[in-house]
């Protein structure tokens, strides 16, 4: 074999000797670049999927946040028109109340005036009979002046018709 080798121009020691020396290299490049290097690969694959993962959470979270936001306002608006219809049913019953409270008040003004005005009527009634008594004293006095006891049953007479 050493023969074949030496005619293609092959030292055979040379070639135990780069082959010794490609062992060494390539131990040594597996040991000192190839090592590190497939440790950093490996690390940043784990950083890439820790990240990936991390994304996915977030994501996650975020969603769940959006759907809760949602939620939240939507039970915010139900409550704020609930409040609103309370605060309205409420304004119509003060609206009532007051209405009724005036009305009962005007009617109450419009009793007592009416009571007023027919204290004044009879108080007014009453001040014309006398006046009318007296008109009628007079005329019939000066008419019949000679009879006073006639004088009283006309003036008596005319007074209950009047009443």
């Amino acid at each position: 074999m050493e023969e074949a080798l030496g005619t293609l121009g092959i030292d055979p020691l040379k070639l135990g000797a780069q082959i010794i020396n490609f062992t060494i290299l390539v131990f040594l490049i597996n040991q000192f670049a190839l090592k590190p290097i497939l440790k950093l690969l490996k690390e940043r694959q784990e950083t890439l999927i820790k990240t990936e993962k991390l994304s996915q959470e977030l994501e996650e979270l975020k969603e769940k946040t959006l759907k809760e936001k949602a939620e939240v306002l939507k039970k915010a608006e139900i409550d704020a028109a609930f409040i609103i219809n309370e605060a309205k049913k409420e304004a119509e019953k003060i609206k009532k109340e007051l209405i009724e409270k005036t009305e009962r008040e005007l009617l109450l003004k419009e009793q007592e005036f009416t009571t007023h005005l027919h204290e004044k009527k009879q108080q007014m009634i009453e001040e014309l009979n006398l006046k009318l008594a007296e008109i009628i004293s007079l005329a019939v006095e000066k008419t019949l002046n000679s009879k006073p006891e006639l004088n009283e049953k006309v003036i008596a007479y005319y007074l209950t018709k009047i009443k």
